[in-house]
């Protein structure tokens, strides 16, 4: 029976391996069919992400399987302002074109959930929407808020990485792939309080920088806005019909109806915008917005300060200082206590400098110590430096019981608290030389290590 199954395992796998070659081989007989795939054709666009294709030619008089053209995205960089929205300029392209024996402004119609490849405009002034072609331009979005696109009239994903089929996204903070840790999420509502002397009043500011503006106003008031670049130039701007606009650079989306105002703006915002509100009925209004305002003022980590020492071992440490992002300088740190999201970093500690501090020019002080306990007086110099004794640098004379004394607090104090009277001290110390009773005597000078020899 062993037997029986190892011949079984054996067979189940020669028959594997023969299927998989058999696969590959097919794969290969597959694309064997076709011809390589030729050169990319130009973009359909020169800015704002358009496409690009390449084609392949059946070589085998029968059908071919897989696909004859392939797509790639190209030109992934940002229009100017003033180029305007592309399916604003589809659209435009139709006002020299009567419709049903009358021109008309064609304005966009976008977001449609049913069909978002498909040409819809809208004439202005009108509620008239028509479908003016199947289908959009390759490279145009499929909706406003989304870098999906439109290619063959069918809506194809694309990721923020700019690849089509890619599932990267932005977070809301319009960071590619990120944690939507760069932005805060700011939401309210604003209700009107009228007021014989008041005509106007502020609903909210909203920084350079913030994304995803929505606003929507219920009520018989309308909705303005002002505006102040970084360089300080300030401007105020009406919205009296619905349109897309630019402002300071910024794209506007505005929509007007009888009871109803809704304000949209993709962002970045290129300036700080203030929305305001102008009273023209006697009713109430409420005007509710969200918005994710950027925080512009963050911890930044500086450099490893000076080491403590030169030589011989020291430490350093960093610190956290606060940056304004939009005009690239320190700021006080209060700006970065205002967002709870910023969580200042911890001071890191490292070591510096750990390499033995060289002997060559070394100043030091040499304390001679005589010993007056034996028959015949004996003297002993010592290195000592910052108040410590560095028996391991080289001296004349070593004498241990020299060495014992130098410990001593008691000798260490004396020294510390008279050593500078004691500048020419020989002739006392052959004075006290003469007592019976024994004891140990200083003198003090100053000199510099040389060769590992004294030089007074």
């Amino acid at each position: 029976m062993e037997c029986c199954r190892w011949t079984t395992a054996g067979t189940l796998l020669l028959a594997s391996l023969i299927l998989s070659s058999r696969t590959a081989r097919s794969e290969e007989d597959r694309d064997s069919l076709w011809d390589a795939w030729g050169s990319w054709s130009e973009c359909s666009r020169t800015c704002g992400g358009g496409a690009s294709y390449s084609l392949r030619r059946c070589l085998s008089s029968k059908t071919c399987e897989g696909r004859n053209i392939r797509y790639r995205t190209c030109s992934n960089v940002d229009c100017p302002p003033e180029a305007g929205d592309f399916r604003a300029q589809q659209c435009s392209a139709h006002n020299d074109v009567k419709y049903q024996g009358q021109l008309y402004e064609w304005l966009p119609v976008s977001n449609d959930p049913d069909n978002p490849c498909s040409l819809k405009c809208q004439a202005r002034g009108t509620a008239l929407v028509v479908e003016l072609a199947p289908k959009v331009l390759d490279g145009t979005r499929c909706y406003t808020e989304s870098l999906d696109m439109c290619i063959s009239g069918l809506c194809q994903i694309v990721g923020c990485d700019h690849q089509l089929g890619s599932a990267v996204k932005e977070d809301n903070c319009g960071v590619c792939n990120g944690d939507g840790s760069t932005c805060r999420l700011v939401r309210g509502q604003y209700k009107s309080q009228l007021s014989a002397s008041k005509l106007d009043d502020t609903v909210v500011a909203i920084p350079y920088g913030s994304r995803q503006v929505r606003l929507v106003l219920k009520g018989p008031d309308h909705l303005y806005l002002e505006t102040k670049t970084l360089q300080g130039v300030k401007s105020e701007n009406s919205l009296s019909t619905t349109g897309s606009f630019i402002i300071e650079n910024s794209c506007i989306d505005f929509q007007k109806f009888p009871d109803k105002e809704i304000l949209r703006m993709s962002g970045p915002l290129t300036a700080d915008f203030t929305i305001k509100i102008h009273y023209a009925g006697a009713a109430d209004s409420s005007v509710q917005f969200i918005f994710y305002q950027p925080i512009i003022h963050r911890w930044r980590e500086t450099d490893f300060f000076p080491c403590s020492a030169s030589c011989g071992g020291g430490y350093q440490l960093t610190s956290a200082e606060c940056f304004d992002l939009r005009s690239n300088r320190v700021v006080a740190d209060q700006y970065c206590h205002y967002y709870p999201e910023n969580i200042k970093p911890k001071p890191k500690l490292q070591e510096c400098n750990l390499d033995p501090c060289p002997a060559r020019g070394l100043a030091l002080l040499f304390l001679t110590v005589m010993d007056t306990s034996r028959s015949c007086p004996m003297t002993s110099t010592i290195p000592f430096l910052d108040g410590k004794v560095h028996p391991g640098l080289p001296v004349l004379h070593p004498a241990e019981g020299a060495f014992k004394a130098a410990a001593s607090p008691v000798w260490k104090k004396t020294f510390r608290g008279t050593s500078a009277l004691w500048k020419s001290g020989n002739a006392c110390i052959r004075q006290r030389c003469l007592l019976s009773s024994p004891a140990i005597y200083l003198t003090v000078q100053s000199g510099l290590l040389k060769n590992g020899l004294r030089a007074l």
